[in-house]
């Protein structure tokens, strides 16, 4: 019971301190002083403080990066959702008016259309800016490791299976990224020549544009 009460007192003490250092701004001398106790107790409360302090923004801040996470996931979630639905067959139906001879409406009638959808490249747009901004705020940037993500594996798919064409990405990622992602899945790169596509057979599978695009590595330059 007596060390209970103990406990408490301190606790209630510490939170006078905690007030005059962190909202009053007061010295160490002067909480003392306010407190009639000595500095070396004060000195161990504010570390305390400073402690509790410490783990309650890390706590915070761990609070709203798992927020940021969940956000940004089902933003890449629905993204990919689109883009799935921007892809094959789709089909239309409309109503039309139908009128007779003399120009009187006399019914309606369906309209179906079908046409064949080869992806809504802004949808890749979107889920490439989600990841970057999940990689700049967990910094996962630092490492110069080439991750795979399950974004670059349904890109190169989608470039393999010829859903996903070269000219799509440059005009979405620009040139670069496109070379880069068509080199990670191991197909050849159309070379632009007076505005036309030509194939080039390289061995390697990589391309020369301007500059010797050199496959990714994981190895410091």
């Amino acid at each position: 019971m007596k060390r209970k009460a103990i406990e408490l007192a301190m606790e209630m003490r510490r939170e006078k301190v905690a007030d005059m250092y962190l909202r009053k701004r007061y010295p160490t001398w002067k909480i003392a002083l306010e407190l009639g106790l000595s500095k070396s107790t004060i000195q161990k409360d504010i570390r305390y403080v400073k402690k509790q302090y410490q783990e309650k923004q890390l706590d915070r801040v761990q609070s709203y990066l798992n927020q940021m996470d969940i956000q940004l996931s089902a933003v890449e979630q629905n993204a990919w959702d689109a883009w799935e639905r921007s892809i094959g067959n789709h089909r239309r139906t409309m109503k039309k008016t139908v009128m007779d001879a003399d120009g009187e409406v006399v019914g309606e009638e369906e309209v179906v259309t079908e046409e064949q959808l080869v992806g809504d490249p802004r949808f890749l747009t979107l889920i490439l800016s989600a990841q970057d901004r999940r990689i700049r705020i967990f910094g996962l940037d630092k490492p110069k490791e080439v991750i795979i993500s399950t974004m670059e594996k349904k890109l190169t798919n989608g470039i393999l299976e010829g859903r996903i064409t070269y000219d799509m990405l440059v005009r979405e990622v620009g040139r670069e990224q496109a070379v880069m992602y068509f080199n990670m899945a191991g197909a050849t790169v159309p070379d632009i020549i007076e505005g036309e596509y030509h194939e080039d057979d390289d061995a390697e599978g990589f391309v020369v544009l301007e500059e010797a695009i050199e496959p990714i590595t994981t190895e410091d330059d």
